[in-house]
C-alpha cells in the first residue's frame, strides 16, 4: 500500500506540474499555424520562414530554429522535414523557423577541407545571423530572447552544432584552414549581418550531424538531444569522412562527440538507430521513425530546457538524475541514470503499484515492451529499499 501511494502522490505532483506548464511545449494545443516569410540577412539576401500558432496570446515564447540538409550544395528551407518539425513544434506553443543559408554552386568544393571548410563557415555565419535575428525581433513575434534552440537535419544538424559549440577562434587554433576560413568571413560572429545581439544558444536538436573536432567542445556549452542512423554512409555515426568517403573531410558523429560531452558534463540525450543509414526517419516528414525521433526531440526539450522546473515527475525532488526516451513511447524505453550502486534496481509499475519487471540498475537500462496495453506507466529507482526517482512514461 505504500508503494501505491507514493506513486499516486507523486503522479498528482506531475499533474500540478504540468498544469503550471500548461502542457505547452509538449502537448499539440494549436490547431494551426501561420508562415511568415522574411529576410534576416541583407548582406546576403537571405530568408527565413517564421511559424507561429495561431490565436496564441502568450508573448514570451520560445524559439527553435532550423536548418534544412543537402551536403552544403542543395536543399532549401522547404525541406519537408524541417517544415513537419516546424508546424508541429509551433502547435505546441513554439516559435520555429526555418533557414535559407548560403550554399556552394560547385558540390566538389566539399571533396576536399581547403575548399570545403570556408563553405561551411558561411553557413554557420549565416546561422550565427539568424539567431540574431529572432533576438532582435523577439517583441515582434513574441519570442523570449534568452530562449533561443537551433536544430537542423544533416547538413544543417553540422551547421547547428558547430554554431552552438563554437565560442571563439582560439578553440579552433588547431586547424589553420578552419580559422582562416572564420578570419575571412568577418570573425566568429560571421559578416552576415545583425549586429549587437549574441548569438549564444540555450540548446540544440542535432538529426543526423556533427561537429569537426570534439575539442571544440568546452564546459557550459549548449545540451544536445541527437539522434542518428548506424552506419550512416553520409555522415559517419562515430568519426570519419563524409559523403561515404568520396570526401577528405572528417567529421564527429554523436558515436564520438557524446563521449566528449559525458566527460566535460553537458548535458544529452542521444537515439541510435541501428542498421539505420542516414536519416532514417526519411524525407516526408512523416512514419513511426520520423514520429519517434520528434517526440524524443520533443520530450528533450520539455524536460531539459524549456520546462525544466516544472516538466512533470520532474518537478518532484530526485536523489538520482533519471531520463526516459522516447517518451511517450511505441516499443522499447531506455533509462538513464547519472548514479547507482550494486544495490540499486529499475522498476517499472503500472498505476495500482504492481510490478511489470524489475532489474538491476546500469547508466541505461532498457524495457521492452511486451504485451502491455496503451497507458501511464512508472518507473522508480530504488535505492536502500527506498524509491529516490520516479517518473511516468507513456506507451501509446
Amino acid at each position: 500500500m505504500k508503494k501505491v501511494f507514493l506513486s499516486l502522490a507523486v503522479l498528482a505532483l506531475a499533474t500540478i506540474a504540468n498544469a503550471q506548464c500548461s502542457n505547452r511545449y509538449q502537448d499539440s494545443i494549436f490547431a494551426s499555424v501561420t508562415k511568415t516569410t522574411v529576410q534576416y540577412s541583407s548582406a546576403y539576401n537571405l530568408s527565413m520562414d517564421i511559424y507561429t500558432p495561431d490565436g496564441d496570446a502568450e508573448t514570451n515564447r520560445p524559439a527553435i530554429l532550423l536548418a534544412h540538409g543537402g551536403s552544403f550544395t542543395g536543399g532549401s528551407r522547404a525541406e519537408t522535414t524541417i517544415v513537419k518539425l516546424c508546424e508541429r513544434f509551433a502547435k505546441r506553443g513554439y516559435v520555429t523557423a526555418s533557414m535559407s543559408y548560403r550554399l556552394t554552386s560547385n558540390p566538389l568544393n566539399m571533396l576536399s577541407p581547403s575548399t570545403g571548410y570556408p563553405v561551411v563557415m558561411k553557413a554557420i555565419s549565416d546561422g550565427k545571423a539568424a539567431v540574431r535575428y529572432l533576438k532582435a525581433n523577439a517583441a515582434t513575434y513574441g519570442i523570449d530572447s534568452s530562449m533561443i534552440i537551433v536544430g537542423g537535419n544533416s547538413a544543417g544538424g553540422i551547421l547547428m552544432c558547430h554554431l552552438a559549440w563554437i565560442d571563439d577562434t582560439t578553440e579552433v587554433s588547431n586547424d589553420a584552414i578552419i580559422l582562416q576560413a572564420i578570419n575571412d568571413n568577418g570573425g566568429i560572429e560571421g559578416n552576415s549581418g545583425n549586429p549587437g545581439p549574441t548569438s549564444k544558444v540555450v540548446a540544440v536538436v542535432d538529426w543526423a550531424g556533427g561537429i569537426k573536432d570534439t575539442t571544440w567542445i568546452s564546459t557550459g556549452n549548449a545540451p544536445v538531444v541527437s539522434l542518428h542512423g548506424d552506419p550512416d554512409g553520409t555522415v559517419p555515426y562515430g568519426y570519419g569522412q563524409v559523403l561515404g568517403g568520396a570526401s577528405q573531410i572528417t567529421i564527429h558523429g554523436p558515436g564520438s562527440y557524446t563521449k566528449r560531452l559525458d566527460n566535460i558534463g553537458i548535458t544529452q540525450w542521444h537515439k541510435r538507430y541501428p542498421g539505420g543509414d542516414h536519416q532514417p526517419w526519411g524525407g516526408s516528414g512523416t512514419g513511426a521513425t520520423f514520429n519517434e525521433a520528434d517526440s524524443i526531440s520533443r520530450d528533450f526539450l520539455y524536460q531539459e530546457v524549456v520546462c525544466k522546473t516544472a516538466s512533470g515527475i520532474n518537478a518532484v525532488k530526485e536523489q538520482v538524475n533519471m531520463k526516459i526516451y522516447p517518451n511517450p513511447a511505441v516499443g522499447a524505453i531506455t533509462v538513464s541514470l547519472d548514479k547507482f550502486n550494486e544495490k540499486t534496481q529499475v522498476q517499472l509499475t503500472d498505476l495500482q503499484g504492481r510490478t511489470l519487471s524489475l532489474q538491476p540498475a546500469a547508466t541505461q537500462v532498457t524495457f521492452e515492451r511486451n504485451n502491455l496495453p496503451a497507458g501511464m506507466y512508472l518507473v522508480q529507482v530504488i535505492a536502500d529499499k527506498a524509491i529516490v526517482a520516479v517518473k511516468k512514461v507513456e506507451w501509446q
